[in-house]
């Protein structure tokens, strides 16, 4: 990596700078209690994802969007508890929306970091292949650009995401470094763009991969003049 600061540092967002499995769980748990009150029977947020998961490898849905599969997964849930899913799945979709709101958990971590980044003049995108959406929060006004999969039109880990998202902010590759928490879908791809890349890793266990890594987004401005 340069000495120099990057002129533009990319984000990724679920688990970089949301807490997106405890988000995620919390709002499968409302949609699975919701089965409930509705006449059948609850299901936990983990069948709720087995369900997603056993979508997402269903052939017919091969490059489907997210809320196509996770749209799916809950028909599916219905269905399995003895409901017309026709009839709910449009409101366990907005439910699940809903119940993510009150659950999004920012990293403590991430408002400074942006702070310190705006006040060194680097500018600030996010890139990701979810749809968490950050976009009407008091971070927005740190971003100037917002790269989801589904509005693009490609996802990670493929490199036309990365390619797409710098020709959209009009840079040259080597300006930009991308920081996520995934070796596969953040880490080598942006290497292979020739963009830099850090992995981001919040566990308590060492990575096994091979790859430059900061434990919090704290150890991030050493990492980038490193």
């Amino acid at each position: 990596m340069n000495r120099n600061h990057p002129r533009i540092v990319s984000f990724d967002i679920d688990g970089t700078l949301v807490d997106f499995l405890s988000m995620l769980h919390a709002a499968l748990g409302v949609v699975g209690q919701n089965l409930a009150s509705l006449g059948g029977a609850a299901l936990s947020s983990q069948q709720l994802q087995a369900l997603r998961n056993e979508t997402a490898s269903d052939p017919r849905f091969t490059g489907a969007k997210l809320e196509t599969l996770r749209r799916e997964s809950f028909r599916r849930a219905a269905l399995s508890v003895g409901l017309d899913p026709d009839a709910h799945v449009d409101d366990l979709w907005q439910l699940f929306l809903d119940s993510r709101e009150p659950h999004r958990h920012v990293y403590a971590d991430v408002a400074p970091t942006l702070q310190i980044l705006k006040s060194l003049g680097i500018r600030v995108v996010a890139a990701s292949n979810g749809n968490t959406p950050l976009r009407e929060t008091p971070l927005a006004g740190y971003f100037e650009a917002w790269f989801y999969a589904g509005e693009i039109g490609i996802a990670k880990p493929a490199t036309g995401f990365y390619q797409e998202a710098i020709l959209r902010l009009s840079a040259k590759p080597e300006d930009i470094v991308h920081v996520g928490d995934s070796w596969a879908e953040d880490y080598l791809p942006a290497l292979s763009c020739g963009m830099g890349a850090l992995l981001l890793h919040r566990g308590t266990n060492l990575p096994t991969v091979d790859a430059v890594t900061i434990f919090n987004l704290h150890e991030l401005m050493d990492a980038l003049s490193a």
